[in-house]
């Protein structure tokens, strides 16, 4: 699987707000790389691919092959769907006795002014009109792989049934809360077929903060939604938890989760939820002897997370240069198995993040990181991230830089939230 690189510059509760990757916009809707040497060679990165999505009046996803050729090209279009209604949707596996090919959830918005306090949640089912639309679920990587949006697939090909969600969200501890259905903010988190049902993974924010963990069970032949389990974590914060992506492990849906305090970041816990299907229970782990960092990436292997993490401090000492952490975790005991430190060469500021991907093989560790554009360096008023940027490859081993390249896109000085994601053969596809 790609390895996501997620930001935590905007605190967030729920993955289908997490925008993990930022469509890229240049200034003339161009939106090709280059990358010219600055050190070593182009050879040096053959085998490595970076994917760019872009949004310049359509939907398309670009790959850009890197290798001892050059940078080579190529385009893929995505049809874009001509109903309205957009929604984040799932894989949940092919069976074709439902035809059931996606799952998701929507909200409606009954005025172009209204908020999420009056709109109305419903759970999205799509089923498909011929056996060859349904897609296969990879049980083997994170959600998010698994993951579409109902803009990014021809719709016509498939029969929409959407299903009313209402939840209160009273804790019964905060007085004059909100009414039933006020502040309910639903993500789904996973989906997965079970026993001849599909089970959907939501979470949301209560009123007293704490995150609400729900399993509702979906018969595919009725179409009736039932609630098998559910699970309520109170954290640190006054925002609720961030949880980033779930997977499938031994029989257990994980999620990877962070439960911080703004007002005191000391106070940073990574929590792995754990429901088991076979149970039907929930289960945490917190764990407080690593960290996420500023932004983090990370892929899902044979048993194996494995963690790419930007930081600006270590021990509570703001660092002088940004530094990536690699290390794996035992999914089974939550414990680190690896561990190892690079620097990046590349200056700390107050206003961003610039690493924004990180790729990992055998041998190398790559990541691009952007340089800062600004509109007043007096005022140090973040306008976006310039281009070029810096491509780097380093020995895994020494930590010594072996290519740098610099990332220019063509006809166009400047990128607006330039955003890569670093592929390669052999890891993780």
């Amino acid at each position: 699987m790609k390895l996501k690189l997620k930001s935590k510059i905007i605190p967030v509760g729920i993955i289908a707000s997490i925008a993990a990757f930022m469509i890229i916009f240049a200034k003339d809707g161009h939106n090709t790389i280059n990358i010219s040497a600055i050190k070593g060679s182009l050879k040096d990165m053959n085998g490595i691919y970076a994917e760019l999505d872009k949004a310049d009046g359509k939907y398309s996803k670009v790959k850009y092959s890197i290798g001892k050729e050059g940078v080579v090209s190529k385009v893929k279009l995505l049809k874009q769907s001509s109903d309205t209604q957009d929604a984040l949707i799932t894989k949940v596996g092919k069976d074709p006795h439902d035809m059931i090919a996606y799952v998701g959830l929507y909200q409606d918005f009954p005025e172009v002014s209204s908020t999420p306090d009056n709109s109305t949640n419903k759970i999205v089912i799509l089923k498909a009109k011929n056996e060859k639309y349904i897609p296969e679920k990879d049980m083997d990587v994170a959600e998010s792989e698994n993951q579409t949006s109902v803009a990014d697939i021809d719709s016509t090909k498939y029969e929409k049934v959407m299903i009313k969600l209402n939840r209160s969200t009273k804790s019964g501890k905060v007085k004059d809360s909100v009414e039933v259905g006020e502040g309910f903010n639903p993500s789904l988190n996973y989906a997965c077929r079970k026993d001849g049902n599909i089970l959907l993974f939501i979470s949301y924010t209560m009123d007293d903060s704490s995150t609400q963990l729900e399993v509702l069970k979906l018969n595919t032949e009725t179409l009736d939604i039932t609630t098998e389990s559910k699970f309520n974590y109170k954290g640190l914060g006054a925002s609720g938890i961030s949880i980033y992506d779930t997977f499938m492990d031994n029989g257990k849906v994980v999620y990877l989760a962070e439960d911080y305090n703004l007002k005191n970041v000391n106070q940073e816990k990574v929590v792995f939820f754990k429901y088991d299907l076979a149970k039907k229970s929930y289960s945490s782990i917190k764990r407080t002897d690593f960290k996420l960092g500023d932004s983090f990436g990370y892929s899902v292997n044979d048993g194996v997370l494995s963690l790419r993490n930007v930081l600006s401090s270590k021990d509570g000492k703001r660092l002088d240069q940004y530094m990536i952490n690699s290390f794996d975790i035992d999914v089974e005991s939550m414990t680190v198995k690896s561990y190892s430190e690079y620097k990046t060469n590349s200056k700390i500021t107050d206003y961003d993040y610039p690493v924004k991907d990180i790729y990992v093989d055998g041998d190398n560790l790559v990541y691009v990181i952007s340089e800062i554009y600004t509109t007043n360096p007096n005022e140090m008023t973040v306008s976006g991230v310039s281009s070029p940027s810096l491509f780097r490859i380093l020995d895994r081993n020494s930590g010594k830089i072996k290519f740098e390249g610099r990332i220019t896109n063509t006809g166009s000085s400047y990128t607006d939230n330039i955003e890569i994601q670093l592929k390669g053969d052999g890891y993780n596809e």
